[in-house]
């Protein structure tokens, strides 16, 4: 008896921390039920090259701290004209409490949580995750407004969300550690635990230029070198749930920006960045050469590499520079 006591009060519990509220006066949830979920990350994994630009060791990604979750459902004894929505979210988790999942070589691929959840009476949900190490204040705002029955949302209006650097709030947001995916899920407390995988909703960016031999000793431009590498046209924000759909048309621009290499990098150069994938991966680039006491311009419209992996987006952009342009860019 206090067994089943002790059951129901951690239930009832759970139930009171993380029950969808105010969805909608038609929304019945079954106090009783709840599922165990697994979500996934991928890791920062190490494939063997080294060389900066390249995903592994070199960078270094957060382990998620804050989690996210829409459930799409249709209650099973109301009559519902579209599936309802519910939100909630689970706040503060400590990096150590996400498993590390080895491939067979023991190298790590992937971190695992798992965690409880509340579900409404419905035969199935459709779960929505999202999972970041930095707080997403758009998103805790929206959860809230969910919950509170201010904003009424349907399935379209959830996997439409976008991720932006610089939140409402004017917080900012690392978008190389923020994650995203989908599943659908029995609501069966004794069905077989579902892993949720979320992938990383920016990819990495690898930009490698080299200068022709006609900047060596001896060469037409042996006097010039680059000053700095200006990429345009990222996307300012990204889907969480649809990164095909991105595109330069759809998605406000950020600002360009500007690798200013080193004294070694002035004839060969790599830097990377996190950007929003476009679903076409043209970039336009700007390349300024110096002499030492004047500037040239080269502006150029590149395709990049799909070089993507079973673990990470990744694509590069690599680039070989035969001329110096005009003094406007405007060649």
């Amino acid at each position: 008896m206090i067994k089943m006591l002790r059951k129901l009060f951690v239930i009832l519990l759970l139930a009171a921390l993380f029950a969808p509220l105010g969805c909608g006066k038609d929304e019945v949830v079954d106090l009783t039920r709840y599922r165990t979920v697994v979500i996934r990350v991928p890791a920062d994994t190490y494939f063997g090259q080294r060389t900066p630009g390249d995903p592994g060791e070199a960078s270094t990604l957060q382990i998620p701290s804050n989690l996210y979750f829409f459930t799409i459902y249709t209650p099973r004894n109301v009559q519902a004209a579209t599936p309802l929505v519910s939100a909630f979210l689970i706040a503060q988790i400590s990096s150590d409490s996400w498993t590390p999942v080895s491939d067979a070589t023991g190298t790590v691929i992937s971190y695992q949580r798992t965690v409880q959840l509340p579900l409404p009476d419905a035969d199935e949900v459709t779960l929505y995750v999202v999972a970041s190490h930095d707080p997403l204040a758009d998103m805790e705002t929206l959860v809230g407004q969910v919950r509170s029955g201010a904003v009424t949302l349907d399935e379209q209006a959830v996997s439409s969300l976008q991720l932006a650097p610089v939140q409402a709030d004017g917080s900012s947001v690392s978008i190389a550690d923020v994650y995203a995916g989908s599943g659908l899920l029995l609501t069966d407390e004794n069905a077989v635990n579902e892993t949720i995988v979320c992938y990383h909703v920016a990819a990495k960016f690898d930009v490698i230029y080299n200068l022709s031999d006609d900047f060596r000793a001896g060469g037409a431009f042996s006097a010039w070198h680059v000053k700095a590498f200006t990429l345009k046209n990222r996307i300012g924000k990204g889907f969480y749930f649809q990164p095909t759909a991105n595109s330069y048309v759809a998605q406000e621009a950020l600002p360009d920006y500007t690798f200013d290499p080193g004294p070694g990098n002035n004839f060969y150069g790599r830097f990377d960045l996190y950007i929003f994938q476009p679903s076409v991966m043209e970039f336009p680039w700007t390349v300024t050469l110096t002499d030492g006491t004047t500037e040239r311009f080269l502006n150029g419209m590149s395709t990049a590499t799909d070089v993507s992996t079973g673990y990470a987006a990744y694509f590069r952009l690599n680039l070989t520079i035969n001329g110096i342009g005009s003094d406007t860019g405007n060649e």
